[in-house]
């Protein structure tokens, strides 16, 4: 479907639906409820809502969302300045994971950047992590000790002097601290060390702060100040929002995330949710140590936690892997080794992948078979030096030493008097191109995607309002036919005849609803109860699937005197030890308890809205042969059925909604190793095995809150709804001729609306 053709669809189903509103509006005094009715039936929405909702299908399926992720120093940020920017370093590279803000580029009328810092509560979390990390630290740090202390005795023994307690307390120190440096706690840690570093005077006026610039490069140089590695609001800086008016930067949303298990709590939230929205997710990694641990651990929480199911592999600084063993006497011959080693190297584990994360394997199944298409090479640096090659007196350290080591290893492809060998074999390495159809690619799947969508819903949408006008002119020839057929004596008899009754319907009504609602209830906890234990089976393979055990070998000295002995003249004295240690994916752990989560709240809901669904059609089969016997024929079935209705309308119930959070605890902190590992997998096993008692409480407490939300009794509305359309119909009868003059109208209104 081309773009005009959506658009047509759109004005004529607004018109349409503009038309049926109105004349469903001019007979409602006629119609009574049955215009809700129908509405109610077949999904008619306000023309307002629908128009509403046909723009807001448009602007969420017109904006590509590109995520870009990876560790830090892995080229993010230079990889986004060559794909945007030409190269030039808009946005400024992050010294560590808690200076990286959380950056979103999107297209604006002005250079604009909103800023927003830290609250209150974010503070806080970060002043209480960081007095952990202290706490962590010392209680390490006396545990080294006390083990140096025990080696030194043993060494020492049957010897004369005891230890230098201060070395021994300064090595502890050392070592507790080396151990701690790769856990998120230091981040944390480090960042209130650089908040505590900034003046107070100005940490008091961090508010939320628009800038405007009137170029990229002025905007880069202003925002250095918030996220520059020496910015003076840069330990403070939580998000940034940059529009640009670029034509890079149309129909498009750049998430630029703050690297892999954000520790600040709200921010990574943040992060998860925009991830979500992705429509793909270039995975940085630096070609020099591309997919380690830290981009494993990435992947599997992409896919597993936020959804995303298009991932595009971006193996960076790849200038850096031309020299020394992969060095060929031709540029492309260098480039096809490395392609092929990282090839290698991304088959291998796509397939560990595969097999560990079986529940998107298909992600990675798609990645195996289109892995060059998937796999890009990338140089953000030859991005710059092409860029600024007439002036090399204007590049940076890390561009002059790029450009030597390339002009020393390959003469033939890179010198200054060649201008244009030289920015071709630039370009070769950058590889803009590629990137620039990886994302051109994905913007056309989705462009395909998206109408099929958007066709899908206005299809619908026309279907109902087909609907609708069949139903309204069945109602309309149906009203014609009863006050053309209808007495005025015999309408007052059954107004008669319905109060003389009235005692037994409300007997016989209100006991096929209790009888009903009883149904209802048990059903509704039985499915309840079904739905969430399905889930909870699944925890287990979550834990399987993300602890893992491996063996390091360890030099240990061994005691004695020869040994010692042995130590002190050739430096033996020691042995090799395996030891058995446990590491888990707490990421892993941390998306499969939320996925859990979400799936029982959603197929909870799914099934109290069955249940639900079930209790109305039970009422609408069982009420109406309940109300023949008692009213003996002497009503219109029609209007009994619509009361009927108006019946089951009345009894409204609330959305289930689960209430359970997945504890801080437990939220994603990296791989843990050790002791470490063993305890947070503990207290994953221990939340998931209170799980099924919370989920079985709020159920009880979702079903004993239907006693407050359903009336207890529906005779009274159904007694009521009949009198009002007897009255009704009574009104008209006495005015037939100017009645039926406007339903004929109306009846022509609808027979001219045509689709």
């Amino acid at each position: 479907m081309s773009e005009n053709h959506t658009t047509m669809d759109h004005d004529r189903l607004l018109n349409l639906s503009e038309k049926l509103h109105q004349i469903a509006e001019r007979g409602a005094d006629l119609l009574g409820g049955q215009i809700e009715a129908l509405q109610r039936q077949h999904g008619v929405d306000d023309p307002r809502d629908l128009k509403r909702s046909l723009e807001e299908l448009s602007n969420e399926n017109r904006l590509l969302n590109v995520g870009i992720v990876g560790r830090v120093k892995a080229g993010k940020s230079s990889l986004l300045n060559a794909l945007f920017f030409d190269g030039k370093a808009v946005l400024p590279k992050a010294a560590t994971p808690m200076t990286a803000a959380l950056t979103t580029l999107t297209y604006g009328e002005r250079f604009t950047a909103e800023v927003e810092f830290f609250t209150e509560e974010d503070l806080a979390h970060i002043g209480s992590q960081a007095a952990r990390y202290e706490r962590e630290l010392r209680d390490l740090s006396e545990r080294v000790y006390l083990d140096l202390v025990r080696r030194t005795k043993e060494r020492n023994q049957g010897g004369a002097g005891g230890h230098d307690t201060a070395a021994l307390r300064g090595r502890a120190d050392k070592e507790a601290s080396v151990q701690l440096r790769s856990t998120p706690l230091y981040g944390v840690y480090d960042q209130a060390q650089r908040m505590k570093a900034v003046p107070l005077d100005l940490r008091a006026h961090l508010e939320r702060e628009t800038i405007c610039a009137a170029s990229p490069e002025e905007l880069a140089g202003l925002l250095e100040e918030y996220v520059g590695a020496k910015g003076r609001f840069m330990p403070f800086t939580k998000t940034v929002h940059i529009q640009m008016p670029l034509d890079a930067l149309r129909d498009i949303r750049v998430i630029d995330t703050p690297g892999t298990n954000d520790p600040v709590v709200s921010r990574e939230e943040r992060t998860v949710a925009l991830l979500k929205t992705c429509d793909v997710v270039f995975i940085v990694s630096p070609a020099g140590s591309f997919l380690n641990g830290q981009d494993l651990e990435l992947m599997g929480r992409i896919t597993l936690k936020e959804g995303v199911q298009e991932l595009v592999l971006v193996a960076s600084q790849a200038d850096q892997q031309l020299h020394g063993s992969e060095k060929r006497a031709r540029l492309e011959d260098a480039i096809g080794v490395i392609t092929g080693s990282l090839t290698s190297r991304a088959k291998t584990v796509l397939t560990g992948l595969g097999k560990s994360h079986g529940e998107v394997g298909h992600v990675f199944d798609s990645l195996l078979l289109s892995v060059k298409a998937s796999l890009l090479y990338s140089s953000g640096i030859c991005v710059s030096l092409s860029k600024n090659f007439e002036k090399p007196k204007c590049w940076g350290d890390d561009e002059r030493n790029a450009w030597e080591n390339l002009a020393e290893s390959y003469p033939d492809y890179f010198c200054l008097d060649k201008p244009d060998l030289s920015k071709g074999s630039l370009a070769l390495l950058a590889n803009v191109a590629a990137l620039d159809h990886a994302i051109a690619h994905v913007r056309l799947k989705k462009k395909g995607i998206a109408e099929k969508k958007i066709s899908a819903y206005v299809n619908s949408k026309e279907r109902s309002l087909r609907d609708m006008k069949a139903g309204l002119a069945e109602s309309v020839r149906k009203q014609i036919d009863l006050v053309k057929t209808s007495d005025l004596a015999e309408l007052k008899n059954q107004l008669k005849t319905l109060g003389s009754k009235a005692a037994r319907l409300t007997r016989e009504v209100d006991r096929t609803y209790q009888e009903a609602l009883l149904t209802y209830r048990t059903h509704l906890r039985d499915g309840l109860r079904r739905e969430s234990e399905k889930e909870l089976g699944k925890f287990s393979e979550t834990v399987t699937d993300a602890a893992h055990t491996y063996t390091e070998f360890e030099t240990r000295k061994k005691y004695g005197f020869s040994n010692w002995f042995a130590r002190q003249l050739w430096g033996g004295g020691k042995e090799s030890v395996s030891v058995t240690k446990r590491s888990i994916m707490t990421s892993q752990v941390a998306a499969g308890i939320e996925a859990i989560l979400e799936a029982i709240e959603r197929l909870m809901k799914d099934a109290a809205a069955k249940a639900k669904f079930d209790m109305d059609r039970q009422l609408s089969r069982e009420l109406m042969p309940v109300v023949d016997g008692v009213l003996e024929d002497d009503c219109e079935p029609d209007q009994v059925a619509q009361a009927i209705q108006a019946v089951v309308n009345a009894c409204n119930v609330e959305d289930f909604s689960l209430h359970v959070d997945l504890p801080a605890e437990l939220r994603a902190q990296g791989t843990l190793h050790g002791d470490v590992a063993s305890g947070y997998q503990d207290k994953a096993v221990h939340f998931m095995a209170g799980l099924g008692g919370q989920v079985n409480r709020r159920i009880g407490s979702f079903i004993d809150a239907l006693q407050n939300d359903l009336p207890e009794s529906i005779s009274g509305v159904f007694i009521k709804e009949m009198e009002e359309q007897i009255k009704g119909l009574e009104d008209q009868v006495s005015n037939a001729s100017q009645t039926l003059h406007r339903l004929e109208q109306l009846q022509r209104q609808v027979r001219d609306v045509a689709f």
